[in-house]
């Protein structure tokens, strides 16, 4: 007989935000900010392991956008500049979009700074959601001219 009780949930992306880690981001203050987010994940995380789920995460509620996890550890991503027919059909804001560099820099571990808290108060695994390389490329240079084509993999 099939066992009825047993769901397998996949969890991918952001978390809504608590209103009151909104309204500490609207203020502006960083310390406060700090505060009201590590409130909001040690909650997030205290649910989650409620729940019964066999892996936590911490919402995305450190980040402005999904996308920031890379640009804010990774150097090289300049404005972007002309059409982005991707990014404009996705709805992304001007603000949110970056030029693709040619040498990315990494600056460390992209999640670092997410996981530890979390890992810190559940004894759960935890995962992270990053933005795949390939969206931010596409998304991030439109295949602009200045933009080098990558070669295509060979099938067959």
């Amino acid at each position: 007989m099939a066992d009825d009780f047993r769901y397998h949930i996949d969890h991918h992306g952001s978390l809504v935000r608590p209103a009151g880690l909104l309204a500490a981001r609207a203020e502006g203050d960083p310390a406060a900010l700090a505060a009201a987010e590590e409130q909001a994940v040690i909650a997030l995380a205290h649910q989650l392991r409620r729940l019964a789920l066999s892996a936590v995460c911490d919402g995305q509620f450190r980040r402005q956008h999904f996308e920031s996890v890379v640009y804010d550890h990774v150097g090289g991503f300049g404005p972007a500049r002309g059409s982005q027919p991707l990014a404009d059909a996705a709805g992304i804001p001007p603000d949110r979009r970056r030029t693709a560099p040619a040498r990315p820099q990494p600056s460390g571990r992209l999640a670092a700074a997410e996981v530890a808290p979390v890992q810190a108060t559940v004894d759960r695994p935890v995962f992270v959601t990053l933005p795949s390389p390939g969206y931010l490329a596409a998304v991030g240079s439109a295949r602009s001219a200045a933009s080098p084509r990558l070669p295509r993999a060979a099938t067959g």
